[in-house]
Formats: structure tokens, sequence, C-alpha cells
């Protein structure tokens, strides 16, 4: 199977504090180097979208490899990290919320293995 990123990073938020998702997007898709990956936020029904602040963030940070999910009214974490994954197209994922980020410029893509 073809995949078109290495890794698709999987945001699932619930009534997310702003900051916090900044933080998040911040340590995923600006500072991550050594591997091709997507983002992609799903909303599980949250009172504040935020899918303007959104669009021009990625817009801002000239980051054009992202998807957004929102739902109208809340189905549960499982079902929307699964609307996340349906539409993933990385050879793997993986899944965080907001205020989670990632310490190092090569989280994802230092596979000591190098089966990446």
């Amino acid at each position: 199977m073809d995949y078109l990123f290495d890794i698709s990073i999987i945001i699932i938020t619930y009534n997310p504090i702003w900051d916090k998702l900044v933080k998040t997007l911040d340590s995923s898709s600006i500072v991550q180097k050594k591997i091709s990956f997507e983002v992609i936020v799903c909303d599980d029904g949250s009172d504040i979208k935020f899918k303007e602040e959104l669009q021009k963030y990625f817009s801002v940070k000239s980051f054009k490899e992202y998807k957004l999910i929102f739902h109208d009214r809340n189905n549960g974490t499982v079902s929307n990290f699964y609307s996340g994954l349906k539409l993933a197209s990385g050879k793997y994922t993986k899944v965080i919320s907001p205020g989670d980020y990632f310490t190092e410029t090569e989280a994802l893509g230092s596979d000591p293995m190098n089966k990446i």
C-alpha cells in the first residue's frame, strides 16, 4: 500500500483551550524534521469550533498538509479519533490532545531501527 506521509498526527479535541492547542500545533507542524507528516484536527462537538483560527494558523505558518473535522455534537473520544483515522494518509498515526506536545525536533522521525 502506498502512503502519502510517514505519519498522520491526529489531534483530538473537545472544548480545547486555544493556547494549549497552539502549543501542540507548534510542536508538530512547525518543528518536526526528517519525516513527512500531516496534521488532522478532529473536534468532537465543541462549543467553540476554532475553524477560522485554525485555518489562519496553518496559513500563517505556510503549512498545507492538514485536515480539519468538526462534529456537530459530541460522539465520544473513540468515534472522534476514528473520524480522523479514516482520513489519515500516513503509514503510522500518532494521536495527541491539546496540551500534549513534542519536545524534540525529531521526535517523530528519530527511529533507532531506521525503519521509517
